[in-house]
């Protein structure tokens, strides 16, 4: 008897609540039905078990409806002035009108959200900015709106170019928008509900072929670590993906191979700028994780990682990886001219450290195995350079020897 009272006053608070008043056109009544299917849904899946009530359960599920913009705003009334203008003095305060009303789409997502990274400068000045964007999550705001009616499963969410008017539209993906925004509220939820809802149900949903879904997933895992705000985090992002990859390998359209290119990504930003600090211990377990998703060419990755690791850079694999090579082998594995680069990087930074070290020998071993092998991309002149420094070393390391000899023979 409490339970139909209960669901009778959310029923009618739920009618009146709808804006504008029933009867709905047949569009808003499409978004009211993809609303209360997808909260449904989203509730079940999250659903802990041993839940407390079958009516609490029931009782939070209304009240995430309600709290939905096209229950809880009403939205306002525009006067004369142009949606541009409004757009521009409140581009969070617009969409959340949008929704309300029920006219909301991915479309209008995207002009909301270009608006909001345009800088101030460049909004209107006339008017004095509300300044409801400021206040609130747009993001979070923008993403819960795209999970509750249903867009994020549509084919434009995967496939949408902004389109519009060029004083606040480029031509970015909506998702590109929303994931700096998302981490810099720190909300990463959404991030990983698109990123790990199935390829075959998305394929199912958008009619995509699986190359067009795998290449939405590896962006997006690309531009979650460009945007992660330390090398640690995006280190430990990347690990997260990884233990999710291997736990459905063997699944369809999951897989170490869907790591590879926010993998190099990682990987080219450590070799770009070596010195940002992390955890050696997060960086060992992406070191370690290298074989998993590069296959063949991970050696030459593993042994440019050891030597920029964070606390204990370590020359020695990639010494003995180019000893255990012989012409024909790096000519294989460096066919491709990005390889040939990436390992001439690795030869110079072996030999740089190797000097440091002091192992001299070894480093000019180095130095001439990148002259014969890779002649055509080293100019002579940086050998000479390097063979200088070894020459300096040498003499430095000489000199070194003397002054102890001098200290033990000289009176105190």
């Amino acid at each position: 008897m409490q339970a139909g009272s209960a669901s009778r006053r959310a029923l009618s608070s739920l009618a009146s609540k709808i804006h504008p008043p029933m009867p709905l056109t047949s569009r808003e009544s499409q978004q009211l039905l993809t609303l209360l299917t997808t909260s449904f849904r989203t509730h079940l899946d999250h659903q802990p078990i041993g839940a407390p009530s079958p009516h609490s359960a029931a009782s939070e599920h209304i009240g995430s409806i309600l709290s939905n913009p096209l229950f809880a705003h009403r939205p306002k009334r525009r006067a004369s002035d142009s949606v541009a203008v409004h757009v521009l003095d409140d581009p969070l305060g617009w969409f959340v009108d949008e929704i309300a009303s029920g006219t909301a789409d991915i479309s209008k997502a995207g002009v909301c959200l270009a608006a909001l990274q345009t800088p101030t400068s460049l909004r209107t000045s006339s008017l004095p900015r509300r300044d409801a964007s400021t206040k609130a999550k747009p993001a979070s705001i923008i993403a819960e709106w795209l999970q509750s009616s249903g867009q994020e499963t549509t084919k434009e969410f995967v496939s949408f170019p902004l389109s519009g008017t060029k004083a606040y539209v480029s031509k970015t993906h909506v998702v590109d928008h929303l994931v700096p925004m998302l981490i810099a509220e720190g909300n990463y939820a959404p991030l990983w509900r698109w990123w790990t809802y199935s390829p075959a149900q998305r394929i199912k949903d958008t009619g995509f072929e699986n190359k067009k879904i795998a290449s939405f997933r590896d962006n997006l895992l690309v531009q979650i670590l460009k945007g992660a705000p330390a090398r640690d985090q995006a280190l430990g992002l990347f690990k997260q993906a990884f233990i999710f990859e291997k736990s459905h390998r063997h699944e369809p359209g999951y897989g170490y191979k869907h790591l590879r290119l926010a993998g190099g990504q990682l990987v080219n930003m450590i070799v770009q700028d070596p010195q940002v600090p992390c955890s050696p211990e997060v960086y060992n377990d992406f070191t370690q994780s290298v074989p998993f998703w590069l296959s063949g060419w991970s050696p030459f990755v593993q042994a440019m990682l050891s030597l920029h690791h964070p606390t204990n850079p370590d020359p020695e694999p990639g010494f003995a990886l180019l000893q255990a090579r012989n012409e024909e082998s790096i000519t294989q594995a460096t066919s491709i001219k990005s390889r040939r680069r990436f390992v001439v990087r690795l030869c110079l930074g072996l030999a740089q450290q190797l000097i440091k070290e002091y192992k001299l020998s070894e480093a000019t071993w180095v130095m001439n195995f990148t002259q014969t092998h890779f002649a055509d991309l080293v100019l002579r002149q940086n050998i000479a350079i390097s063979s200088r420094h070894t020459k300096e070393a040498i003499r430095e390391e000489a000199e070194k020897k003397n002054l102890a000899l001098l200290d033990q023979v000289l009176p105190v």
